[in-house]
């Protein structure tokens, strides 16, 4: 259910947005953001990093109201957790 209502505010936003996608689309453009691990040979130290969002993923994230999810301050509290389970 929680999945239904989620796929519907999607659709919702993306419509009143006038953005041309489906839900399974923008998902789709979102997942070419790629989390990379970055590390020297010969170091067991690892450094989590973001790939930059496109033109198209700053559009979407902000016909889906969720803007904060590209601002450096939000992600890099996230990587810097993610780091720590590493």
């Amino acid at each position: 259910t929680l999945a239904y209502f989620l796929y519907n505010d999607m659709e919702r936003r993306l419509k009143e947005n006038h953005v041309n996608l489906s839900p399974e689309e923008a998902l789709e453009v979102l997942g070419r953001c790629q989390l990379n691990s970055v590390g020297a040979n010969g170091t067991s130290q690892r450094v989590l990093k973001i790939t930059e969002l496109d033109n198209e993923q700053n559009q979407l994230i902000k016909a889906l109201e969720c803007e904060y999810i590209g601002e450096a301050k939000w992600y890099k509290k996230v990587l810097k957790k993610a780091e720590t389970l590493m």
